[in-house]
């Protein structure tokens, strides 16, 4: 979003933008710290930040939708009351596409959706509901009403586009742009990697690196069951870098399985992000079944970036797996495969041939699809012809 506002205050735009406090991932002095600094002016003072103040995020499901909820409400009220010539929305919470599509039926303000997660699709393969049940009927309608109001939808991966297509009344309102690449992101050498010292890790070991969000589509039991196969190869050591609503569960899955191999580790922040993906000698793409199928995690580009060796523990079929095994990009396994999992592992392990031709592939398959002056470039052009419609 960062990369995505500059260019806006590039173009001249006024951007102001709606969140929350921060509370995921942060440490208490941050969260006191934005509690009391709520605005921010950023590249020029073309781009104000509002910060809306919210509770500490939650794990039980009541404690994160009624979060949620508040979350939305200050969205409507803000798109109801503020001027805009367009309105920009991502789609978390999934309350947000109605949100978007209430401003518009009643301001008749251009609104722009960009879809990161299928909905209500996404309840099913996390396991909050099942299709046909009365929540997820109820996401159906939320999810018709979105799409029938909105002006442009900007999903993130074909397989997404192609789903789209079939749902609006409009198809000429749907376009894809890959999740860009954070161009910050860089190979670091391991012996100028300081996070080995600051988390005591070994360079001689074999490392695994999963960074990111740890919940319920992340489908890390998969990964905590790997270990647990290569739990007797004491050269390979795991390390999570993670956050989330699963991470107390995972940490006791582990902990269960008594591995020592499995080291749970601080999400870090935007400073150290080419450290972290450059720590491991492969790094890790993982979802649950079934949840694979929607998108294009963009950690993929930046693991591809530092020049790590990739991994995918995602649905078989999916485009992310498509992708990383027509082009060679590093190894692909059908999610929550755990024994196939681990075989990848060994095989990046012992041979570095594989694994240095697969960080090339990736590389070269990445400055083909997520250029950020590319996708970001889209999404203004996007933006400009919603405002143009007027």
């Amino acid at each position: 979003m960062t990369d995505l506002i500059e260019a806006m205050a590039q173009q001249g735009w006024k951007v102001d933008v709606y969140t929350s406090t921060p509370t995921r991932g942060v440490d208490r002095d941050t969260i006191r710290y934005y509690r009391r600094h709520r605005v921010e002016t950023m590249f020029s003072d073309n781009v104000h930040i509002h910060r809306m103040p919210l509770f500490q995020e939650k794990t039980k499901v009541i404690q994160r939708t009624l979060r949620f909820l508040l979350f939305s409400l200050e969205c409507l009220w803000i798109g109801l009351t503020k001027d805009a010539d367009v309105v920009f929305c991502g789609s978390g919470p999934p309350t947000q596409g109605v949100i978007l599509g209430l401003i518009h039926k009643l301001t008749h303000k251009k609104v722009v959706y960009n879809l990161q997660d299928a909905f209500p699709e996404s309840l099913v393969t996390t396991g909050i509901t099942s299709e046909g049940s009365a929540v997820y009927n109820v996401g159906l309608k939320m999810e018709r009403f979105t799409y029938n109001n909105v002006d442009r939808i900007i999903t993130i991966s074909e397989s997404m586009f192609g789903n789209m297509i079939s749902k609006v009344d409009n198809p000429d309102k749907v376009s894809m742009v890959y999740n860009w690449l954070d161009d910050t992101v860089h190979h670091v050498e391991r012996q100028d990697n300081d996070l080995f010292e600051r988390f005591d890790l070994s360079r001689d070991r074999f490392i695994v690196t999963y960074a990111g969000n740890v919940g319920k589509a992340q489908g890390i039991e998969t990964l905590i069951e790997a270990a647990d196969i290569l739990k007797s190869d004491r050269d390979i050591e795991f390390c999570i870098f993670g956050a989330g609503a699963s991470l107390e569960d995972i940490k006791a899955y582990a902990a269960g399985k008594g591995l020592d191999n499995v080291r749970f580790l601080p999400l870090l922040g935007k400073d150290d992000i080419s450290k972290v993906y450059s720590l491991g000698d492969v790094s890790l793409v993982m979802c649950r079944k079934g949840v694979g199928t929607s998108g294009m995690p963009s950690k993929t580009w930046s693991i591809i970036a530092a020049q790590t060796a990739l991994i995918v523990s995602f649905d078989a079929g999916s485009e992310l797996y498509n992708m990383v095994s027509s082009g060679n990009c590093g190894i692909a396994v059908d999610a929550e495969r755990p024994a196939e999992l681990a075989d990848a592992i060994l095989k990046m392990k012992s041979d570095k041939a594989v694994k240095e031709s697969c960080i090339a592939n990736a590389y070269r398959v990445m400055l083909d699809k997520a250029s950020r002056k590319s996708s970001v470039g889209k999404y203004i052009d996007q933006i400009k012809s919603c405002i143009k419609d007027n």
